[in-house]
């Protein structure tokens, strides 16, 4: 059974903000979390502790799996320089 894949206000936000090309090959990584987002992410640890992680050459996706909604969280869409900062803000507001 697929998964969902939602935004966060904020996230959407920074998906709209990235350049068209980027966003192209993003919608790839959005369907592959849609099947399975388990496999394709990485686990982030300390303080982002329950966030997992999607490489795109320089930008990151930070998501959280919801398994009770069957659901992938997308926190955050942002240049690997200022991706973590912008997590951590968002997910212990």
């Amino acid at each position: 059974m697929p998964y969902s894949v939602r935004f966060t206000i904020d996230a959407e936000r920074d998906w709209r903000a990235v350049d068209g090309s980027v966003r192209r090959q993003l919608v790839k990584i959005f369907d592959r979390l849609g099947r399975e987002p388990g496999k394709y992410g990485r686990a982030l640890g300390g303080r982002l502790t329950g966030l997992c992680r999607l490489r795109l050459g320089d930008f990151r996706v930070v998501y959280q799996v919801v398994e009770s909604q069957h659901a992938a969280d997308i926190w955050v869409v942002a240049h690997r320089r200022n991706v973590y900062a912008l997590a951590l803000a968002r997910f212990t507001r």
